[in-house]
């Protein structure tokens, strides 16, 4: 059975929530190496909006029955007047299997693409085989990361890490979230 979660703008409430859900160890081993207090920062300078100059960075809660149970992050940059989004998101490890994620994804990429955005990025870390599943499941297609962008990433975390990106385009037909999707 999937769920349909409850999704709203983070506030500055939700910081130490959104705190918890990065620093569980189980969504932790996910993430790029850092310590909850630089994760704080991080988060603090997104609700502050100086994350990214140049970028529009957002973050969505993810609640169910009124507790914060997850985030995604959505970074809106525009490319030659084109409009896309790079994705990230954590969900806590007990909501894990249940369409939760899926279908916050669902109802977040309708609102992209009812709007201007062209396309969504998303990258997974190596052996994260939920992650790729689930990215499968919504119809991203694998995308090349070019050497120059994984030297930036390699030296930006300091972190020797093998990314998988991947993309989902508009959809030119039906509706996104129709009920063929849903299974």
């Amino acid at each position: 059975m999937e769920i349909n979660p409850k999704l709203r703008d983070a506030k500055w409430e939700d910081l130490a929530a959104l705190a918890a859900v990065e620093a569980h160890p189980w969504v932790a081993v996910w993430q790029y190496p850092t310590t909850t207090e630089l994760q704080r920062d991080f988060l603090h300078q997104i609700l502050s909006g100086t994350a990214f100059p140049g970028c529009k960075v957002h973050l969505t809660v993810i609640e169910r029955d009124g507790r914060l149970i997850g985030f995604i992050q959505h970074t809106h940059r525009q490319t030659a007047g084109v409009e896309w989004v790079v994705c990230g998101w954590s969900l806590l490890p007990e909501y894990w299997g249940q369409g939760i994620m899926s279908n916050a994804l669902r109802q977040l990429f309708d609102r992209f693409f009812a709007s201007q955005i062209e396309y969504v990025f998303a990258d997974y870390f190596h052996g994260n085989h939920r992650c790729q599943r689930l990215l499968e499941k919504l119809g991203f297609v694998p995308q090349p990361i070019p050497w120059l962008e994984r030297l930036r990433i390699i030296w930006g975390t300091r972190h020797l890490v093998w990314l998988h990106r991947t993309r989902l385009d508009r959809p030119s037909g039906p509706e996104f979230h129709s009920d063929d999707n849903l299974t």
